[in-house]
């Protein structure tokens, strides 16, 4: 037997839970409404405990079989980071310019890091330092055991995404379209790089290369800088509004259709050293969230559908119809593919063949 759990904002700010568990020719579903939360952060899952923020101010721990609050710790403000857990500590930022360090058994307060500006920018924990971000244009390295700070690293710009931390270098960018590369044991600038207006998103480092999508106007791009040094590898021009996804050599990414934007998509397969199309794939659909990449197939959401394409190939392996428009990326968990609708509702498919197994709700 093997279980999947996705946890949504639902409609009129509501909470749901869902939790599906699959054996061989058995397939439950229950679903709890938790009125008192709403959700607007990606929750952390470990150790049978599911971890989130709200814009209600809260952080909270749901148990991962029954969906019953475990606890509830109330910030000053809403919750926009996703929480990182790390050696039983839930790590995570606030709209109130905190960093908190909560006891992930009972949600307990460990400390408190008061930055400069809101943090929107989710942590990242390796080697005992949290590396988080806030508007006051910063990074923050502290240490995970009291808060106190390791160091230190003006941007001169909102930092709104995450890091990402690789070997012995943490990546991140601002909102002035720079993406710096950190040492980060001492915060001393690797290299920085001037790419666009804004990039938004997180940076995927694979292979050697930091991907990122720069948003700038109608210049909008797909660049890959190298890791070493910040030097572009290439660029090109592509609208990847919702973030992108990299592995296996490729780097995925959707896009409006260039003719109608507003109606139709395309799904296109970048080569990670060059660039250069591998293949694209028009969709009759507007997408509204990332693209997610597992076992070789790609699956996007939009419109009211969720589409399986051929990783290597762009094929279209299924599209199936679930009436509202996705609000998440597509979770995959064992055979099945989960989306969130805007009714708050969870959609389970069977992710070879796109045939619904259930709707919450």
């Amino acid at each position: 037997m093997y279980s999947a759990v996705l946890v949504l904002g639902g409609a009129a700010g509501a909470f749901y839970w869902a939790v599906i568990q699959l054996a061989v020719g058995m397939v439950t579903a229950w679903v709890q409404s938790q009125g008192n939360l709403s959700v607007s952060s990606t929750p952390a899952v470990v150790g049978g405990t599911v971890y989130v923020g709200g814009d209600r101010h809260r952080v909270s721990a749901l148990d991962a079989m029954t969906g019953a609050v475990r606890w509830s710790y109330t910030t000053g403000d809403q919750v926009e980071s996703s929480p990182a857990v790390a050696d039983g500590t839930v790590y995570v930022g606030s709209s109130d310019h905190k960093v908190y360090a909560l006891n992930a058994g009972t949600g307990s307060v460990r400390w408190t890091f008061t930055t400069g500006g809101q943090v929107e920018s989710s942590p990242a924990v390796a080697g005992g330092i949290v590396y988080v971000g806030s508007d006051d244009g910063r990074l923050y390295a502290l240490n995970a055991a009291d808060g106190t700070v390791r160091w230190r690293r003006e941007t001169g710009a909102e930092v709104q995404s995450s890091p990402t931390v690789v070997a012995r270098t943490v990546y991140v960018g601002n909102v002035d379209g720079r993406v710096y590369a950190l040492a980060t044991d001492t915060g001393a600038v690797r290299w920085s790089r001037n790419i666009a207006t804004d990039t938004p998103f997180s940076p995927e480092v694979a292979g050697g290369l930091v991907l990122v999508a720069a948003m700038e106007f109608e210049e909008n791009r797909v660049i890959a800088l190298d890791a070493t040094t910040g030097n572009v590898r290439w660029s090109r021009h592509l609208t990847a509004k919702y973030g992108l996804a990299a592995t296996g050599g490729s780097v995925y990414a959707g896009a409006p259709a260039p003719d109608k934007p507003d109606l139709t998509s395309e799904v296109r397969a970048l080569d990670a050293l060059t660039g250069a199309t591998r293949w694209k794939h028009r969709l009759d659909d507007a997408l509204s969230g990332p693209p997610a990449v597992v076992g070789g197939t790609v699956y996007v959401g939009g419109e009211g559908k969720v589409h399986a394409l051929n990783g290597a190939t762009g094929r279209l392996l299924w599209t199936t119809h679930i009436g509202k428009t996705v609000r998440s990326a597509p979770v995959v968990a064992g055979r099945l593919v989960y989306v969130a609708d805007r009714e708050g509702r969870v959609v389970a498919l069977n992710r070879a063949t796109g045939v619904r197994v259930f709707t919450s709700g």
